[in-house]
């Protein structure tokens, strides 16, 4: 054998020397060392290949020197240990020394020691094969942040939060419009011969307890929160898969249930524990409401021939490929140690991660988890497959509650991290077959108070005309239908008669529903005269006393005829065609009519000290108290006015201490007498009475049926006059005589006969010891219309001829009295065409005084009248009087036009006191 190899040697390493390249099977090597098969194609069934050097892992781990870059083939890890340069030695396989350790020929990244990104779409097909993480972390295990987090710590998996504090946790994000849990399925049920499939169902595993399974409405933002209100199963039967439901709200008293469906039909309000179809309990009368438009005083509820009732009047992958860059399909069953490491899936991709296909899937694009759909529409979309018999959702617990003084786990529970809004949850119910549909019905949790974890149910339908809520269960437990603020512990509400409809095989036009002693209602019609004589149908006569015990029941007696109902004849008639009540006569006219014979009292209401009584007689009626007691009178539940024992009468006031006493705050009237035009008052403010009209009308003082005195609108009064002309006016109503009379006036002598009164200078009235009279003028003047004597302009003041007075005042004068009385004719009409307004003005010593009289003319000729009466404290000596006139508004008169005038009358007088 070595005389056969030698030669081949000798010739390879003069070859090696030569060329410094080795081939075998080829004479021109490409490499260093170039192995050639020697049968590189056909059926020749000779080994060709390298046969690499082949040990067992305690070989290679006592192996020491061992150059860079050596391979092995380690045939055995049975001897030796996985440490020292074996340590990545576990399984058999190449291995090449990379100068420390021993190391894998093949050692890609994957996902047991390395992050990595997925280079493409990656299948595990498991078939019959297990794929389980194991950890104990929380958040041990994640899908895209928070889409999918398992707490292994606890147990615990959450969808949309990495630190879920129940079994299932699911969070939509913030402001999210999509819903939160959609739960779908895809069948056709009985019509084509399928089971109902469950969109969501909730169980116990522990057997024991009646109260076994809860959907908990919880106000505050805290998923561990109190529940405001819940849905519980109870009544729990596991051998015949019997059970009821129980509502429950919290309030500010209790948290309590109060709507219950027991697994009987039963349905209890107010009671856990209802016998009948429907109970309801409360502590108050009024548990029952039902408003249809037929509700009414004293009316009971009648159900027609089909039960209808309304208000009436009775009437893992192989060695070479791995997770990030291939596909692969387990060969067993997988678990991943976690240990105290986490292991979370990014992506970006909608469908980023899914199992089994539509099993389950990761939308890490929307943030969202799909169950048995690869495109969610909600933060967890549950989808069950078409045609599927099994629930889509079961939310189960396994305890047995207050039996073994467990709390009772909330199967499901629906809460709003945001802490606004009274409307916080709901369970949505969409016809469509979009998760992404309207809700045709719901079911949310309102009344929200997440301090004390109060909260109420509203259940709600979609119909052709509106989508609101239909039965409202609030926090106090009142319930109502048709309304959401029910006020009674059932409140039924409907704009259309037949609101409450009982079927229970009792039903029947005309019955009415009574209940016996238990309060277990049926429908019963009126009970049927017996075949004795009786009310109904026969005189009698009582032979004992009789009494009826009604309890809670009414008694109403019905008639359409005068006189229908009638005691001792006329002692009491009423008459029912009509609505009228009469006491002492059967035809009555007024809802209450009371007929005693003359001088007698009527009406009587005492408490057995006062006694308030009517009385008639003496062509007179009376109302008051007949023992010595006030009669007061009040409105609106205050007493307005009284009338005292003594006979003192008080408005305002209940100890008046006058005949008439009216009491009112300061600056306020009290007494008022008006025709509704006219109106007469008293009023009291800022330290002042009054009495006077509030109208602009002229108020008359009166005597004997005849006024006395009158103060006019503008403020003028009279004394013996209607129609005062000045300030103050008096007419005695006899010629010749004075009606004004002044006694104990301030005088320096005497008061004598013929003597004058003038004013001091305290403004007191005095009376003057000697009066003398300056020389009276009567002027007639002679013009005539047609004559003009003067023109009138509104630039300027021009003096009327023939009115010039002189009158001289002897020393000793203090007071003069003038009166000018004049006539003026206006000849022609002005430029401008208007009818201005003229005025007449006393001038004395040639200046303007503050006496004058504006007229309006009416056009060419007509005429004026002008009076002007004053007086005047002038000194002793000669003075000059005159009137002079002016155009002082030209109401379309041209400015500067002149009206040509003529005085047709002027009279002066003048008296002077000393």
């Amino acid at each position: 054998m070595k005389k056969k190899v030698l030669p081949v040697v000798i010739l390879l390493l003069a070859f090696c020397k030569v060329r410094s390249q080795v081939g075998i099977n080829t004479t021109s090597p490409a490499a260093t060392f170039d192995i050639n098969a020697k049968n590189a194609t056909g059926t020749s069934t000779n080994v060709d290949g390298v046969l690499i050097t082949r040990l067992d892992r305690q070989r290679a781990q006592s192996m020491t020197g061992v150059p860079t870059s050596t391979l092995i083939y380690v045939n055995s890890v049975a001897t030796g240990t996985q440490t020292g340069t074996a340590v990545n030695i576990d399984a058999v396989g190449y291995y090449y020394y990379n100068g420390s350790v021993w190391t894998k020929l093949a050692n890609p990244v994957n996902i047991y020691n390395a992050d990595g990104t997925l280079t493409g779409n990656r299948t595990v097909t498991q078939g019959a094969n297990t794929l389980a993480f194991t950890g104990t972390k929380t958040n041990a295990f994640s899908v895209n942040g928070k889409n999918f987090s398992v707490d292994a710590a606890n147990s615990r998996v959450g969808i949309g939060t990495i630190a879920p504090a129940s079994s299932l946790s699911v969070q939509n994000s913030s402001g999210a419009t999509n819903s939160t849990i959609s739960a779908g399925i895809e069948n056709c049920g009985a019509a084509c011969l399928q089971g109902i499939a469950r969109n969501i169902t909730l169980y116990n595993l522990n057997s024991t307890g009646g109260q076994f399974a809860e959907l908990g409405f919880i106000p505050s933002t805290s998923e561990t929160g109190l529940s405001g209100a819940s849905i519980t199963g109870i009544d729990r039967d596991a051998a015949n898969s019997y059970a009821g439901l129980q509502f429950s709200t919290r309030n500010a008293t209790d948290y309590a249930p109060r709507l219950t469906i027991k697994s009987s039909g039963n349905v209890g309000i107010g009671t856990t524990s209802p016998t009948n179809k429907l109970q309801i309990e409360s502590t108050t009368s009024g548990a029952l409401k039902i408003v249809d438009g037929t509700q009414g005083t004293d009316k009971v509820l009648t159900s027609d021939a089909s039960g209808v009732a309304t208000w009436k009047a009775l009437p893992a992958a192989p060695a070479s490929a791995n997770i990030y860059n291939t596909d692969g399909t387990l060969t067993g069953n997988r678990t991943v140690t976690q240990g105290a490491n986490t292991l979370a899936f990014t992506g970006t991709q909608t469908n980023a991660f899914s199992v089994n296909g539509k099993n389950f899937s990761v939308d890490a694009a929307n943030s969202r988890v799909g169950i048995g759909t690869i495109a969610p529409a909600s933060s967890l979309s549950v989808q069950n497959s078409p045609g599927a018999t099994t629930s889509t959702i079961s939310a189960g617990i396994e305890n047995c509650g207050a039996a073994c003084l467990q709390g009772i786990a909330r199967n499901i529970t629906l809460y709003n991290l945001n802490s606004t809004g009274g409307q916080f949850a709901e369970l949505g119910f969409i016809p469509s077959t979009s998760e992404t549909g309207l809700s045709g019905a719901s079911i949310s949790g309102i009344d929200r108070d997440a301090a004390n974890s109060y909260a109420g149910l509203q259940f709600s339908t979609r119909n052709a005309t509106d989508y609101a809520p239909r039965l409202t269960i609030k926090s106090s437990g009142n319930v109502g239908i048709g309304t959401t603020s029910p006020t009674n512990k059932l409140q039924i509400e409907s704009s259309t008669s037949g609101a409450l409809k009982i079927v229970d095989g009792t039903q029947g036009t005309d019955k009415v529903l009574t209940s016996d002693a238990s309060g277990v209602a049926t429908w019963k019609a009126l009970p049927a005269a017996p075949a004795s004589a009786n009310i109904y149908n026969t005189d009698g006569t009582l032979t004992a006393n009789r009494t009826v015990t009604q309890g809670a029941n009414t008694l109403a007696f019905t008639g359409t005829q005068t006189n229908a109902f009638s005691v001792d004849g006329s002692t009491l008639s009423v008459d029912a065609a009509n609505g009228l009540v009469g006491l002492g006569t059967t035809t009555p006219d007024t809802k209450l009519t009371i007929s005693t014979p003359d001088s007698s009292f009527g009406l009587n209401h005492t408490n057995g000290t006062v006694n308030l009584k009517t009385y008639i007689g003496g062509g007179a009626a009376t109302v008051g108290t007949t023992t010595a007691n006030d009669l007061r009178f009040m409105t609106n539940n205050t007493q307005k006015m009284t009338v005292t024992s003594s006979g003192n009468v008080g408005i305002g006031t209940t100890t008046p201490n006058t005949k008439l006493t009216v009491s009112t705050a300061d600056n306020s009237f009290g007494i008022t007498h008006t025709n509704g035009t006219v109106s007469l008052e008293t009023y009291i403010g800022g330290g002042s009475g009054y009495v006077g009209t509030t109208t602009s009308n002229t108020l008359n003082l009166m005597t004997n049926n005849s006024p006395k005195m009158t103060i006019t609108p503008t403020g003028n009064v009279g004394v013996g006059t209607l129609t005062p002309g000045a300030r103050l006016e008096v007419n005695s109503g006899t010629a010749n005589v004075s009606g004004l009379k002044f006694t104990n006036l301030n005088s320096s002598s005497p008061t004598g006969t013929g003597q004058a009164i003038g004013v001091d200078a305290s403004g007191n009235v005095i009376a003057v010891s000697t009066t003398a009279q300056v020389s009276t003028t009567e002027n007639a003047v002679s013009n005539v219309p047609g004559s003009p004597t003067f023109s009138v302009n509104d630039l300027g003041y021009t003096p009327v001829p023939g009115t010039v007075q002189n009158i001289t005042i002897p020393a000793g004068g203090k007071a003069l009295f003038i009166n000018f009385m004049l006539g003026i004719d206006y000849y022609s009409l002005p430029s401008g065409g208007g009818t201005g307004f003229y005025q007449a003005i006393l001038f004395i010593d040639n200046v303007a005084t503050n006496v004058y009289q504006t007229v309006q003319e009416s056009g060419p000729g007509a005429q004026a009248q002008f009076n002007l009466s004053s007086v005047k404290f002038l000194t002793a000596g000669n003075h000059m009087l005159y009137i002079a006139m002016i155009r002082q508004y030209n109401n379309g008169t041209a400015s500067g036009a002149n009206m040509a005038c003529t005085p047709i009358s002027v009279s002066f007088n003048s008296t002077y006191i000393n």
